[in-house]
């Protein structure tokens, strides 16, 4: 500790109001301690002093560093009452000191102005008031006794004693007048510190009330116990409520009874927690009429971090859910005619590339997978056989039972066809009666082979049966391969169809499979 921190007073952070009372306190203390020190000088000095005064003077020394102990450890409230005692015994101390030197024309009379100063700093007006009061009975009661002669001789000899005493009490008053001005000065300065900060903080109310004020959102601030406080101009004008009307009122009055008892809970649980609440909530206005909106209700903290307010931020969005619902049923509907449309066009494909009476691949389907699989073949070196078949005798099914059962024997052929494949072959329908199968890596001789056994299968398939008449279905095939007989899908296709021609020719229920003539 150095001498200066010695003579300061101490510093309370954060409490300008008590870090003022212990300057107002220390400047005291000090002045008190100065005059004592000097005053004792004088005496000892002087040498008529009694013994008593100087024993007064050590016992208000020691009262005086109490008082600064007081001070220091911020018992300020012990301070006070140590400086009010030693305003007691200093008026008692001055008035004893009078009655020794017999006489009120000695300096100590003059030091009852230092009691005057003493307790109007500490104490105000009303310190001041009350000890001119009691010092002035104090000074009538010495004069009537001086001039009646009932104090003791008086010693109106002078010497260095009244010297140190006068000059003390002058030097120390003017001190104490400076450190009171010095403080006055700071305690304006503060004042005017702190009339600018609330000048301030005012205007950012203001402004913040401006906001608020004209908001286009609707805003309610709430109480800790759930009671509205106030609310902006949009409130009213979405709820239909008006300031009054809310003011004290608890904010279920907007409840629809829509939301469940556990959906408030949530919401009053989480802003009591000191977080924010974001949610969608369906009330109801003053009207009854039913609206949405979209809240944002977060807790509003003092210095403490203690739950002052709630505030709510409120958007309407009625509108915007009428027109999210609209759209959604339009969407509804779109999708709907979007399926449609997907199944519409499914079946068109299926219509472009499939034939409507025997549910086979049509000749189209059949034209593009013979370009890619002669195309995979000369790329991968694979053969590819083609054969062409026509159902025998058509026209006597179409005679028979009519065009019923001539479409009845189509479909019973193309069935059978259809089941003989392996995956990856084609069956088409590419005619009235002609049909064909695209055999991907499959020779000539497999080819043959499993036409045969096809035409094997069918011998006991029969459709029709009268008295004198049975109907049995057969079929007649050609059949070529690439690239034992052709380098194309042209040439191909049309070799096999040199073959049925041939194999016709022959008679009917055979297969044929193409061979080149000389």
């Amino acid at each position: 500790m150095n001498l200066k921190s010695f003579f300061a007073p101490p510093v309370f952070r954060g409490n300008k109001e008590k870090t003022l009372e212990a300057i107002t306190l220390n400047t005291a203390l000090w002045t008190v301690i100065s005059l004592l020190i000097i005053m004792q000088i004088g005496n000892y000095i002087g040498g008529r002093t009694p013994a008593f005064i100087s024993l007064i003077n050590y016992i208000f020394l020691i009262l005086c560093f109490l008082a600064r102990y007081a001070l220091h450890r911020g018992w300020l409230k012990w301070a006070s009452i140590v400086m009010l005692v030693m305003l007691a015994l200093g008026i008692a101390h001055i008035t004893a000191t009078i009655l020794a030197l017999g006489t009120i024309r000695t300096p100590a009379s003059t030091a009852y102005i230092l009691i005057v100063l003493f307790a109007g700093f500490q104490f105000g007006n009303k310190g001041i008031i009350m000890s001119i009061v009691g010092i002035a009975f104090i000074l009538l009661a010495l004069t009537v006794a001086e001039s009646n002669q009932l104090l003791r001789k008086a010693d109106y000899s002078v010497g260095i004693t009244q010297w140190i005493s006068y000059t003390a009490l002058f030097g120390l008053t003017g001190n104490f007048m400076f450190s009171a001005i010095k403080l006055t000065r700071r305690s304006l300065r503060q004042s005017q510190q702190e009339i600018k900060q609330r000048k301030r903080a005012e205007d950012r109310l203001h402004i913040f009330s401006r906001i608020i004020e004209q908001n286009p959102a609707s805003i309610m601030i709430v109480s800790p116990d759930g009671i509205i406080e106030d609310v902006n101009p949009k409130f009213s004008e979405l709820t239909g409520y008006t300031k009054d009307e809310v003011f004290g009122a608890n904010p279920r009055i907007l409840q629809s009874g829509l939301h469940t008892k556990g959906f408030y809970e949530d919401m009053w649980s989480t802003i009591y927690s000191g977080q924010e609440w974001r949610g969608v909530l369906k009330n109801r206005k003053k009207s009854g009429e039913l609206f949405w909106e979209r809240a944002s209700i977060s807790p509003v903290f003092n210095e403490k971090k203690e739950i002052t307010h709630f505030v709510a931020v409120k958007e309407d969005i009625t509108a915007q859910r009428a027109a999210r619902r609209k759209q959604n049923a339009t969407n509804h509907q779109l999708k709907i005619q979007l399926k449609e449309i997907n199944n519409l066009q499914k079946i068109l494909k299926k219509q472009a590339l499939h034939d409507p009476l025997t549910g086979l691949h049509n000749r189209r389907y059949m034209d593009e997978m013979l370009e890619k699989e002669f195309s995979r073949a000369k790329r991968e070196n694979y053969p590819v056989s083609i054969v062409l078949l026509d159902m025998d005798y058509l026209k006597n099914f179409n005679d028979s039972g009519g065009h019923a059962t001539g479409d009845h024997a189509l479909r019973t052929l193309a069935a059978q066809l259809k089941a003989s494949i392996r995956q990856g072959d084609t069956v088409c329908r590419y005619g009235g009666d002609e049909f064909a199968i695209i055999l991907p890596k499959t020779t000539s001789k497999d080819a043959l082979t499993r036409a045969i056994e096809l035409q094997k299968r069918m011998q006991g398939l029969t459709l029709l049966y009268r008295a004198e008449q049975t109907l049995r279905i057969t079929f007649t095939a050609g059949i070529a391969t690439y690239p034992t007989h052709g380098k194309t899908s042209e040439e191909v296709f049309n070799y096999a169809d040199v073959a049925l021609y041939r194999a016709k020719l022959k008679g009917r229920d055979r297969v044929e499979l193409f061979e080149q003539t000389s």
